[in-house]
Order: C-alpha cells, then structure tokens, then sequence
C-alpha cells in the first residue's frame, strides 16, 4: 500500500515559502517583500500574524525600513 505525505493547506506552504524568501533575503523585509511582489505592508502583516500563531519569525535588521539608500533624493539646484 502507498503512503502518502501529509497534505499541507495553501497557508502552510505560503508560510514557508514567505519564511523561506525572508530568509535567503537575509531578513531584509524590503529586498524579501520585492522578491514576493507584494507590499511591504502586506509582508509586515503577515509575519506579524505567523508571530501571533507562535511562528518562529526572524527578527528584522535595524534601519532596513527607511531604504534611504536604495532610493536617493537628488534635489536640483534653484535655477533662479
């Protein structure tokens, strides 16, 4: 008789796909949200709900939300 695996809900494997992601993204949460193409809103959700189902979540690196360096101002001189 075969045995089969354990079915895993479509939660369960977007969970670790997400974790998964996150991890390889080395717990950068914006670089991990443009891997996904999903808001970074929508990741911080999520791994706020896996947190709450006592989910192990990587603690998110200091700084990485402002991506002050990934998107630089450049102000143009008044031409006046």
């Amino acid at each position: 008789m075969a045995r089969f695996a354990p079915f895993e809900t479509l939660a369960e494997v977007e969970r670790q796909h997400i974790l998964r992601t996150l991890c390889l993204c080395e717990s950068n949460r914006t670089q991990a949200a443009k891997a996904l193409k999903v808001s970074l809103r929508c990741l911080r959700n999520k791994l706020r709900d896996y947190k709450q189902q006592g989910h192990e979540v990587p603690e998110a690196k200091p700084g990485q939300y402002i991506g002050l360096h990934e998107h630089p101002i450049h102000i143009q001189p008044d031409q006046t």
